[in-house]
């Protein structure tokens, strides 16, 4: 198992989800340079708020400072937890704070930032840390210089105040940023819209939705097939994003339960509010921030009775998927791939896994050997959408 060394001790770290044969490391260059930072300016007794610890390697360190880590992962989240446990370090350490909250504090000093590479989240969520800090409050934000956006330095100067560029090590960069001002309110950027006209579905997504101010390209051809779609009970939109597929699907089939599922707090509020906003409110559908499906075992696959009395069933018998080719900055299949191995786990007997993917990935593969084989419903030059039934 991967071990972290750093001025704060040595730690056991995993990545999530889980996976066989792991190569990829749960840390980088940049979490132990902020790391490194962090310990020489000496500030041990001060709690620092941690924004985008991606697996929990900032938390796990400095869990003895009692931190807040905040941000729009229910992964990062999980990790930070299950990393904890690993490191026999209590749970009540580390306060997780999602991104659609703000932490309930005040006059901050100390903020160690893993900045995003989408540019609208690191605004969004340097407007809402401003009115947290303290006056001359010690911000520090670290990145791969390969990864690094070349906005961030300046965005941090326009909303915090004059910053510093560090030089390289091991390819990493920190911006160093005391702030002016504390405590002063700045106006939150507002969601994007974007209308879907062929369903007459208007979407309002916060700022880190994929695709955020438009329909993505594969989600509007896997619409075009949805007239194939089987009747179903009980409906997943897994890695919801918008929510564009469920409300789609919900509208096709209104006695239908439906549950959307995404790993990124913004989604999923993204979700209710488009579902809100296209259907109303509905007392079968369920809205989940987890990183992986079969989580939501139990509470979400409640029964619950149809208009003509008959009972829902207690697992899915139709998820829909559009899911993800990266975690962070990492192109992986592996994401996805989990998806396809839960949605097996998941369904129902005679259940139907939907899914549209890159024509150039290897997930046909995957397919047959957990469901037995699939078919291709529909194929263009960049997309295929296909169909597994569970036996």
């Amino acid at each position: 198992m991967p071990a972290m060394q750093t001025p704060f001790g040595h730690f056991e770290l995993q990545r999530l989800p889980l996976r066989r044969r792991e190569t990829l490391q749960a840390w980088d260059a940049a979490d132990e340079y902020l790391l490194q930072h962090h310990a020489a300016q000496r500030r041990g007794d001060v709690s620092p708020l941690l924004l985008n610890d991606n697996f929990g390697a900032l938390a796990i360190n400095l869990a003895r400072q009692q931190p807040v880590s905040w941000g729009d992962s229910a992964t990062a989240h999980a990790a930070t937890a299950y990393n904890l446990k690993l490191n026999a370090l209590s749970e009540k350490s580390v306060l997780c704070v999602p991104s659609t909250q703000v932490p309930a504090l005040q006059g901050v000093t100390d903020v160690l930032i893993r900045v995003p590479k989408n540019l609208a989240l690191f605004e969004q969520q340097l407007r809402q840390l401003r009115p947290l800090l303290a006056a001359q409050a010690q911000v520090t934000a670290a990145g791969m210089v390969k990864h690094l956006p070349h906005g961030a330095k300046p965005l941090m100067e326009q909303i915090l105040g004059p910053c510093q560029l560090s030089r390289a090590e091991k390819k990493a960069r920190l911006i160093h940023c005391v702030a002016e001002q504390g405590g002063q309110h700045i106006e939150a950027l507002p969601d994007r819209l974007c209308e879907v006209s062929e369903w007459d579905i208007q979407l309002s997504n916060q700022v880190n939705v994929f695709a955020h101010d438009k329909l993505d390209i594969g989600a509007r051809f896997f619409l075009e097939q949805f007239h194939h779609l089987p009747a179903a009970q009980r409906i997943v939109d897994l890695g919801c994003g918008s929510g564009v597929l469920g409300i789609a699907a919900q509208k096709q089939q209104p006695h239908a339960a439906v549950t959307f599922i995404d790993e990124s707090y913004m989604a999923v509020a993204s979700a209710k509010k488009n579902y809100q906003i296209n259907i109303g409110d509905g007392d079968s559908v369920r809205f989940i921030a987890d990183h992986q499906l079969p989580a939501c075992r139990g509470s979400a696959f409640k029964p619950t009775c149809r208009p003509e009395g008959r009972p829902t069933p207690t697992l899915p018998d139709l998820i829909l998927c559009n899911p993800p080719f990266h975690q962070g900055n990492t192109i992986s299949e592996h994401i996805a791939r989990g998806m396809i191995q839960q949605s097996h786990q998941a369904l129902a007997q005679g259940g139907e896994l939907w899914l549209v993917f890159n024509r150039h990935l290897s997930y046909p593969s995957l397919l047959k050997r957990l469901f037995g084989g699939f078919e291709t419903i529909a194929q263009n030059k960049k997309f295929i959408v296909t169909r597994a039934v569970k036996r």
